[in-house]
């Protein structure tokens, strides 16, 4: 039961946040809800990415990490 995230998202969602979002889509997928669950989550998720990165209007945003993931 764990959500994995960057560094830079993970210094502004605090543990306990990510653990509520966890058990909030255990408990929708426990009830066969997979869809509520996957759509709850990623509003959860999305919310503080809104919050702390926020979109600038026109500009696509720096690409500053690479494409594919670092494992270790």
């Amino acid at each position: 039961d764990k959500l994995l995230a960057d560094r830079g998202v993970n210094a502004v969602v605090s543990a306990e946040q990510w653990l509520s979002m966890v058990q909030h889509m255990a408990q929708a997928f426990a009830t066969g809800r997979f869809e509520d669950g996957l759509t709850q989550a990623r509003e959860e998720v999305s919310a503080p990415l809104v919050q702390h990165f926020p979109a600038s209007l026109g500009s696509p945003g720096p690409n500053t990490l690479p494409d594919h993931p670092a494992v270790g």
